[in-house]
């Protein structure tokens, strides 16, 4: 955006096979006074990208999962460290926020 890098997402796996496995890591700038909906529900709205593009792209169309999605904090690997984040969960699909420093 105006020629700064805002997002860039990498990808590992085949996007169109259902059974996976498939993961893209997004990295995002955050802009401090930037409007959002919050963590939660990011993760949420990412889930939901991530259910749409199997029914775009692979044909899977999946029922809604029951019940709402579960969140909690995690320690995760991230390269050689470790890093606490939000993870989130729906259904068979999961999301996770881990924020870098600096």
């Amino acid at each position: 955006m105006d020629g700064v890098w805002e997002t860039m997402t990498l990808g590992y796996g085949d996007w169109a096979d259902p059974a996976g496995p498939f993961i893209t890591v997004t990295s995002a700038a955050v802009r401090p006074d930037a409007p959002g909906l919050g963590t939660e529900a990011d993760l949420a709205s990412a889930i939901d990208r991530e259910r749409h593009r199997l029914a775009d792209h692979a044909g899977v169309d999946e029922e809604e999962p029951t019940g709402p999605p579960e969140y909690w904090r995690e320690e995760l690997r991230a390269g050689e460290g470790r890093v606490s984040g939000l993870v989130c969960r729906h259904g068979s699909v999961w999301a996770a926020r881990l924020p870098a420093a600096g």
